[in-house]
């Protein structure tokens, strides 16, 4: 039996004419494409069902008004979401990543079906760098299991700034894997990416540290000017979200 296969080498009679079989590896990559967009449906569908019955809570229509005030040009926030009960905000990259969406239309429903989106692409994202790192059936896997897990589904049919964390944490991801196994020079990326995700949520900083732990680990070739680069970029973005106003700038 050959090793590789190019062409099948039987005949189809279809409607009086002869077609040719496709190559197998034409056959697999059409049959991945199918398999990866049912994924896709499948996560639309349960994301994208019935958006109008999300949750929608204080914090919410806190979200959703200062988006629409951005998208509207009456109001340019220097702070982002408050953390927790401390005296404390993240930076405003949230507020005017959700202004996009309310620049189109003022429905509350399209700020989550901009947060569900958000994961659809992250699904993409996944599939992209499974595929690159451990290969087709391992992301195939990885983006079923995205799809349909249920914290997951909940989290992206809110209107709430940890739901556009997935897609960064992604490439994030991706990026370090660049970093650590092919030793391409990302280190840029990944700063700038940090210094983005730490904007949305303050958990993703425990990514620094998993960062730090590989680059200790492995050693990879790091150009210093590209790591300064990052560095700042992700010192200032961090600064501004841990910045701490006085009670007369923003409202209680």
């Amino acid at each position: 039996m050959e090793h590789v296969r190019y062409f099948l080498d039987d005949y189809r009679e279809a409607d009086g004419v002869r077609l040719r079989h496709a190559p197998a590896g034409a056959v697999m990559d059409r049959h991945r494409r199918l398999i990866l967009t049912t994924i896709v449906a499948v996560g639309a569908v349960v994301r994208f069902y019935r958006l109008d019955l999300t949750w929608f809570f204080l914090d919410h229509v806190r979200d959703v008004s200062t988006a629409t005030a951005i998208a509207a040009g009456t109001s340019f926030p220097l702070l982002g979401p408050r953390v927790g009960w401390a005296e404390a905000y993240l930076g405003p990259l949230y507020f005017y990543l959700l202004a996009i969406p309310f620049s189109i239309a003022r429905d509350p429903v399209v700020g989550a079906a901009f947060v569900a989106l958000s994961h659809l692409l992250a699904l993409l994202a996944l599939y992209r760098f499974a595929t690159e790192f451990f290969g087709n059936r391992v992301a195939l896997y990885a983006c079923g299991l995205f799809a349909v897990f249920p914290l997951t589904i909940l989290s992206s049919r809110l209107v709430w700034h940890a739901g556009l964390l997935p897609p960064l944490v992604v490439f994030f991801m991706h990026a370090l894997f660049r970093l650590i196994v092919k030793g391409r020079s990302t280190s840029v990326v990944l700063f700038v990416l940090l210094a983005v995700l730490t904007q949305l949520h303050l958990t993703a900083i425990a990514l620094a540290g998993v960062a730090l732990a590989s680059v200790l680990v492995f050693r990879p070739r790091l150009r210093i000017w590209r790591v300064g680069a990052g560095v700042g970029s992700g010192r200032t973005a961090v600064a501004v979200s841990w910045w701490r106003p006085s009670r007369r700038s923003v409202d209680p």
